[in-house]
């Protein structure tokens, strides 16, 4: 955790570059706003999506907008 301001919990987890990665990342969170973007590298981003109950909104950005 970077921050927490007003019950917020701010987390930079630049490390979680795979999409198993992010999934390991959401299992210990709930109520997430998930900023995510970069090159997909041909990943299959369909492991995320058990975990998508956990992520309030998603936020995409980068050149791989669409996937």
């Amino acid at each position: 955790m970077i921050s927490e301001h007003k019950g917020v919990r701010w987390f930079d987890d630049s490390k979680s570059t795979t999409p198993h990665s992010v999934t390991a990342a959401l299992e210990s969170l709930d109520n997430v706003l998930l900023i995510m973007g970069g090159r997909n590298k041909g990943l299959d981003l369909t492991v995320i999506a058990p975990m998508l109950n956990r992520v309030k909104e998603v936020i995409a950005i980068g050149r791989h907008l669409k996937k």
